[in-house]
């Protein structure tokens, strides 16, 4: 199994400005004063787990950073404390979030993360050249499609119903495999054990060509940190002539599906259009998964 090229560091990811404390000018002096005890506020309730009011409360100290910036621009520790503001809206909901991912509480980490996501959008709004709200949004976004694919897989939830562009440009449709048993491989082209499951799939969809079965392999070359050199090319190459449905995954596919951290990742997804298994690393050999199909059928 191989291992996604870029594997974020979880404390770098989760940097946010500090705090700063200066003498803006006059004109600015009370809207400051007035958006640190804000700040203070919204600490001592997000210490209380009060997220949703300390979450409102930081916006409002953001919005009178903001208005004390218009009155004087130049005020560095002001703009410091507004991408602070912003940036411990989301931080506030992550620690939560990180601590229920650690616990298995997958739908609550699920809820924080997508409170974070909530935030940062906002934030991003507000300052659309901040880094650090730009990275800290795709680390929530890979924790909350962990966290929310979980929860799916227990519940065996409807699987998500991708529209995407096949490898060999045709359009490829969960929707339009209601009725079958799908089996879905997440691949890449560099990835060795990636190729060896190729002829696994290939035999599978030959077996099953008779039956309502669809094997679908989806690329994530394209995807930001997973392609590699001429990785897409190799895909096309490798795929070509396999007799089973490929496409390139997009983001929201690839987060929908539990922002897997290495490939191949095979989901099962049945006939009535559920998410029923992901299938550890010891059971993809190619009779284990025809006895799962089998007993979907």
């Amino acid at each position: 199994m191989a291992k996604k090229m870029l594997v974020p560091v979880v404390l770098l990811l989760l940097t946010v400005l500090a705090r700063q404390t200066a003498f803006p000018a006059d004109g600015a002096k009370e809207l400051a004063a007035q958006a640190e005890k804000k700040l203070d506020e919204g600490s001592r309730l997000a210490g209380e787990d009060k997220l949703a009011e300390a979450s409102a409360v930081f916006l409002q100290a953001a919005e009178l950073y903001e208005q004390a910036l218009q009155k004087d621009p130049k005020d560095n520790s002001s703009r410091q404390n507004l991408l602070y503001s912003l940036g411990q809206r989301g931080m506030i909901y992550i620690r939560k979030g990180q601590q229920a991912i650690t616990d298995k509480k997958y739908a609550p980490a699920a809820d924080f993360y997508g409170a974070a996501i909530a935030a940062y959008d906002l934030a991003l709004k507000k300052q659309p050249r901040e880094n650090n709200f730009q990275v800290n949004r795709r680390h929530c976004r890979h924790e909350w499609g962990l966290a929310q694919f979980q929860v799916k897989l227990e519940k065996q939830g409807p699987a998500y119903a991708f529209e995407l562009t096949g490898l060999d440009g045709s359009p490829v449709s969960l929707a339009k495999m209601k009725g079958r048993v799908v089996l879905l491989e997440f691949s890449t082209g560099w990835c060795p054990s990636c190729r060896d499951s190729l002829p696994v799939l290939q035999e599978l969809q030959k077996q099953f060509k008779d039956k309502a079965v669809q094997v679908v392999l989806l690329a994530l070359d394209r995807l930001d940190g997973w392609g590699r050199g001429d990785s897409a090319e190799k895909s096309l190459a490798l795929t070509r002539g396999m007799g089973f449905t490929s496409a390139w995954a997009d983001e929201e596919t690839f987060y929908q599906y539990g922002s897997c951290n290495s490939v191949p990742t095979v989901i099962l997804i049945d006939r009535s259009g559920k998410v029923v298994a992901q299938v550890p690393a010891d059971g993809r050999g190619k009779e284990q998964l025809a006895r799962r199909i089998v007993a979907l059928l």
